[in-house]
């Protein structure tokens, strides 16, 4: 690798590390954000350390070893390619200190190869702890030699290449179709979902092959998915032939495939990179402005249309914060066209429960969609280097407040509500437990928002380098993620649950409103605190 470039890298790592500011830094704030970044990651990192063990430990068990390794390929493959598809353009195009670095004596190649470096050196040890959890389960089951460890280890750094690459191609390419409209960023914003959001659907198109409720029949089943899929995908029997059977010809083709994608695709996007850069900061010069009459808002509204403003302004921020309204949309249209039979066996696995048991749970499931990234998370810290302008006009804190509220709510209630409805009409239930399940989301909505502003106040980062930064590595959005996971995966079993025994949705759903209202009063008093 060219010096320039491991300068480029040392720069863009020395100047975003939790570690360096812990090491360097006198101010406390930014120190106790970083201590708090820097456990927030661990935890996160354990938790996938455990659940990935389990369920290789699980295979190793039942006798199902030898297809670990293809399992990890899958997850080597999948979730990078997902995750960078998501925040690729946020760093290889239109960057704070793109005209910064350009300007200095470094090559196109140079500062391509340095943002795809450090955004696989950021991600990479997630990847990295699920294949030493996939690791471990395979060592349990007897079958690990000293050549199995070592090509499992290198190809582990090896395979998230190609993922990685493949989808920054297509942010690529979506940014270079984007750039070619008027408006840029939603258009990227846009064909980046029309990617995206196939793959969280799928679920619905598989086969009634997951019926079975026994443990050992259920990984035989994971098992012979894993052998069939795998034969699509040729660098997970790659991966399995070099650990399992020791062919070093397969060893090679991962790694050789990994290095001749990565090279043609820094080749082939440094030939029109700092077109695509220019197209994306240049105005629309054409267009002629009139002075018509200006439209006369409350502070409030004033605050949350420059939110929307600030939104549509950025692809990275318009995807990520809006990706869960179009989930819950696409759920609310299927649901007018697919029978509560096919919900059930999708979200149960075929377990015999009836449409209006399991009713309750589809509120909190769109919930989980909408309270995914609430921009009340992102917002305080996205003002950036602009903060000083909001503290100088004649707004109050708490005004600013409810206006970034308002804007959240514009962006989740009315999903939420369309999604209700077309449920209500799928499962055919009564206009009480419709409504009651209206207010109860509508709450769970609210608290999302509420409880977002108070971690995005608490954890307000102004000196970024990178909005990514915020919008999907933010300390205020993975505080907001840890509550968010509990009330989707525990609450959605414990509702059915208890419809179960009371056989009333109605009540089930008042009761999650007076908690959700409980815990809403709780984060409004951490707004009021952290409000400065």
């Amino acid at each position: 690798m060219p010096s320039n470039t491991l300068l480029l890298i040392k720069t863009f790592l020395k100047s975003t590390s939790d570690i360096n500011v812990l090491k360097f830094s006198k101010d406390k704030s930014k120190r106790k954000y970083a201590k708090n970044s820097l456990i927030g990651q661990t935890i996160l990192y354990v938790m996938l350390l455990v659940y990935a063990t389990l369920l290789s430990v699980g295979l190793a068990k039942s006798g199902q070893a030898l297809v670990i390794p293809e399992l990890c390929a899958m997850l080597l493959l999948g979730m990078p390619f997902l995750f960078t598809l998501l925040k690729s353009s946020g760093y290889l195009f239109g960057f704070k200190e793109y005209d910064m670095i350009m300007s200095m004596p470094f090559s196109v190649k140079s500062v391509i190869e340095s943002k795809f470096w450090y955004m696989y050196i950021k991600s990479i040890p997630m990847y990295g702890f699920i294949s030493l959890s996939m690791l471990i389960g395979y060592t349990v089951g007897g079958y690990l030699k000293v050549w199995s460890c070592i090509a499992w280890i290198v190809m582990t750094f090896a395979i998230p290449l190609l993922p990685m690459v493949l989808a920054s191609a297509l942010g690529a390419l979506v940014t270079k179709i984007g750039s070619g409209f008027k408006y840029k960023n939603i258009a990227r914003a846009v064909f980046t979902i029309i990617i995206v959001l196939p793959m969280f659907f799928i679920n619905f198109f598989v086969d009634d092959s997951m019926n079975e409720e026994d443990l050992e029949n259920m990984l035989n089943i994971v098992s012979d998915r894993i052998g069939s899929s795998s034969s699509y995908v040729p660098f997970a029997k790659w991966f399995s032939e070099a650990v399992n059977d020791g062919v070093v010809s397969s060893f090679l083709l991962v790694v050789a495939s990994a290095i001749l994608v990565y090279e043609l695709f820094v080749f082939s996007l440094s030939k029109f990179y700092m077109k695509m850069n220019s197209q994306l900061s240049a105005g629309t010069n054409s267009k002629k402005y009139e002075l018509t009459s200006q439209k006369q808002m409350s502070m409030v509204k004033a605050v949350a249309f420059k939110e929307f403003k600030r939104m549509t302004g950025s692809s990275t921020y318009l995807v990520n914060a809006g990706l869960g309204q179009v989930m819950a949309t696409a759920m609310g249209i299927a649901m007018l066209f697919v029978k509560p039979e096919v919900i059930i066996k999708s979200m149960m696995h075929g377990a015999p429960l009836e449409a209006s048991m399991v009713f309750p749970a589809i509120p909190i499931l769109i919930y989980f969609f909408l309270g995914m990234v609430p921009t009340t998370c992102c917002s305080p810290s996205l003002e950036g280097k602009n903060y000083w302008i909001m503290q100088t006009l004649p707004i109050s804190p708490m005004d600013d407040n409810k206006g970034k509220m308002l804007f959240n709510f514009y962006m989740t209630i009315p999903f939420a509500v369309f999604a209700t409805v077309t449920a209500s009409i799928c499962f055919r239930v009564s206009v009480i437990d419709a409504i009651t399940s209206i207010i109860a989301l509508c709450s769970l909505c609210i608290f999302s928002t509420v409880y977002g502003l108070r971690c995005g106040l608490k954890h307000r980062r102004l000196d970024f380098e990178n909005e990514i930064e915020i919008i999907k590595q933010g300390m205020a959005v993975s505080m907001n993620i840890i509550p968010h996971l509990i009330i989707g995966i525990i609450l959605m079993p414990l509702v059915v649950l208890a419809n179960y025994v009371l056989h009333n949705v109605a009540v089930i759903m008042l009761l999650i409103t007076l908690i959700a209202w409980i815990f809403i009063m709780l984060a409004w008093a951490g707004v009021k605190k952290y409000t400065r």
